[in-house]
């Protein structure tokens, strides 16, 4: 897994290797939380977040998904731009 982004005490991983479907890894340390969230459904496939982390992740996700795909699609890594909401 490769750290593509850093947000609100959140951090967020892609599989380097591309395989499976396409997902992320968030990972919220200050609660030692850590959730997959599929790029192609639109969805956690395991929710562990409550309620108000998955409305801040999800808001993060809309702004940065189009990148997450290109990244999965291009077989690319790339560290994203810091997050302004």
């Amino acid at each position: 897994m490769a750290q593509v982004a850093e947000f609100y005490g959140f951090k967020v991983f892609i599989d380097n290797d591309f395989e499976g479907s396409p997902n992320i890894l968030v990972d919220y340390e200050e609660e030692h939380l850590r959730g997959h969230y599929n790029l192609e459904k639109c969805e956690f496939t395991d929710i562990v977040f409550p309620e108000y982390l998955i409305m801040v992740i999800q808001d993060w996700i809309s702004d940065n998904i189009n990148a997450l795909k290109k990244m999965w699609e291009q077989k690319t890594i790339s560290v994203l731009p810091e997050w302004e909401e």
